[in-house]
């Protein structure tokens, strides 16, 4: 296979994977918009007076359990012989599956869970009005809260790409082994930012400012880092398993 990069075999590659999987997408998506509307219906029944959630979050426990999980199962096939064949077999370079391999989890998948988060939450109010008309309905409508989005998907960004990693290196219980070091990334990466607030508070006490962007550029740096080295640890594992 010619190792040069060519975005013609992504874009084969990404629809040859999209046709092979949109059934299973759009299963996820249905599943996960369904749970997630039965769940806050229940909830909203349950707590008619002073519902608990003041803001709907779009990324929330149940869409960053289903990422995590996809992508710890990003390369099962590999465990399997005829399909790791298959895959490895494929006309695209390393590279160029370790690209559209991102692409798919930590972009497609993030955005078809949180749109699918959203949409369970319009059809739990939908299911209050049809199903409790004596509940009025304005009261369980709450705003979506979108502050801490990005710091969400740079912290689920991290973790996945840990996990992607650990799915492609362990051939014997993957998914067990990827939940690991991702939860394991998740906590360092929650820790590393504790480590740079208290940083810039010492900063601070010596009169020596350092601004709310500064620390979150600190942040973003780091986790970039983080992230760009699990990237190439994947791409490398491939291609060792390739050859």
């Amino acid at each position: 296979m010619n190792e040069s990069f060519s975005f013609h075999r992504i874009g084969l590659l990404t629809k040859n994977i999209f046709l092979q999987n949109w059934k299973k997408d759009l299963c996820i998506f249905l599943c996960l918009m369904g749970g997630l509307a039965i769940w806050r219906w229940l909830i909203a029944i349950v707590f008619t007076v002073g519902y608990p959630v003041s803001h709907y979050m779009p990324i929330n426990i149940a869409v960053a359990a289903t990422l995590l999980c996809l992508a710890s199962l990003t390369f099962r096939r590999l465990s399997n012989q005829s399909s790791g064949i298959m895959y490895l077999t494929l006309p695209a370079s390393t590279l160029e599956k370790v690209v559209v391999t991102i692409l798919q989890v930590q972009i497609y998948y993030l955005v078809l869970l949180v749109l699918s988060g959203l949409a369970g939450y319009a059809l739990s109010i939908c299911l209050l009005a049809l199903t409790v008309p004596a509940v009025h309905v304005s009261e369980f409508i709450k705003l979506v809260d979108w502050r801490g989005f990005g710091y969400l998907v740079l912290l689920l960004t991290t973790g996945t790409s840990a996990m992607l990693f650990a799915s492609v290196y362990f051939k014997k219980l993957a998914m067990l082994w990827s939940t690991l070091i991702g939860i394991a990334v998740l906590f360092v990466a929650i820790a590393i930012d504790i480590v740079i607030a208290r940083f810039s508070d010492g900063m601070t006490m010596r009169f020596l400012e350092l601004s709310s962007t500064a620390r979150d550029t600190m942040y973003i740096i780091v986790m970039s880092v983080v992230t760009l080295f699990f990237w190439f640890m994947t791409w490398l594992r491939l291609r060792e398993t390739e050859v």
